[in-house]
Formats: C-alpha cells, sequence, structure tokens
C-alpha cells in the first residue's frame, strides 16, 4: 500500500478550508437550507400560466470569498455582458450579487435554499416570482472559464427564450 506524500495532505486540507469558507453556511441557517438541492428544480410560484418578462440572474455569496468563487462572478457577469447585452440594454434580464452575510440579505438563504455560494437564475413577471433554478454546477466548472462560460449562456438563455415578446 502506498503512503500519501505529506504535502498531498496538507494541499487538500488547505483547498477544503478555502472551500468550505466560500461555501460557508450562514450563521441563521437552519438544516433545511445547509444543504443545497442533489438537482436544480425550478419552483413555480402562483399563475403557471403568466409569461415572464424579466430574468434576474443573482450571485449569492458570503463576506469571505475565495479566488474561485470571484472567479465565478466575474465569468457570470462577463457572459452576460458579451452574450446578453440586448437583453440587459433592453432591461429584460439583470444581474445582482448579494452577500448572504448581510442582515437584510438573510431571507434568500430560505427563499432559494442556499447553503453556499451559488448562481440563480429567476423568471418574473411584474415582482412574481414564477420559476427559478439553482445552477449549482458552477462550483464543479469553476476553474474551467469555457466551460463555466457556456453553461452560464446555457442556463440564463433557457430563461430569457420563454421572455415575453414585445
Amino acid at each position: 500500500m502506498k503512503r500519501v506524500p505529506t504535502f498531498a495532505i496538507l494541499f487538500l486540507l488547505a483547498f477544503t478550508s478555502a472551500l468550505a469558507a466560500c461555501k460557508g453556511v450562514p450563521e441563521n441557517a437552519n438544516a433545511a437550507t445547509a444543504q443545497p438541492p442533489t438537482t436544480p428544480s425550478p419552483q413555480a410560484a402562483s399563475a403557471p400560466a403568466a409569461v415572464p418578462d424579466k430574468v434576474m440572474v443573482y450571485y449569492f455569496h458570503f463576506t469571505r470569498r475565495c479566488p474561485t468563487c470571484l472567479g465565478i462572478q466575474a465569468t457570470i457577469e462577463k457572459t452576460i455582458k458579451e452574450r446578453f447585452a440586448a437583453e440587459t440594454g433592453a432591461g429584460r434580464l439583470a444581474f445582482q450579487d448579494i452577500n448572504l452575510d448581510e442582515p437584510a440579505n438573510s431571507h434568500f438563504a430560505k427563499d432559494y435554499n442556499l447553503g453556499f455560494s451559488a448562481m440563480v437564475v429567476v423568471a418574473k413577471n411584474g415582482e412574481t416570482t414564477l420559476k427559478w433554478e439553482n445552477c449549482d454546477k458552477v462550483w464543479e466548472l469553476g476553474h474551467d472559464e469555457p466551460a463555466l462560460t457556456d453553461y452560464v449562456d446555457k442556463r440564463i438563455r433557457a430563461y430569457t427564450d420563454g421572455l415575453k415578446k414585445i
């Protein structure tokens, strides 16, 4: 049986600590929000016949952030700027980053079943949320910018394609 080199063990410990800092659970989160959903599941709010008129893309994070967390957010913003300029210019798509450590934002952890930093795409009609999705693969793709860009594009496009035609 081979022994694992000490530096490999130390690297893994450092990596998991950094990841835990970005995926930290807010102090006020309960057991139901401590774990992300195992699969992204769009949630319907009320009238299923309503057609969305706006898509919101949120990036939820905590105050302590690692380079991966910052890189994921930068890639999301860059993708929106480069691939969704018409939608953002028309006010039909918006991006917002939200710090879950701020008391006024703590409700989002419950609203979107968040336990760590995440991208959530929300289809709205006026102020009513029609459906939403926690796009949790952003972490899996966080170190592969082209793959992350394509994933972000596909998840957002799945929502913008359903917008009311004006």
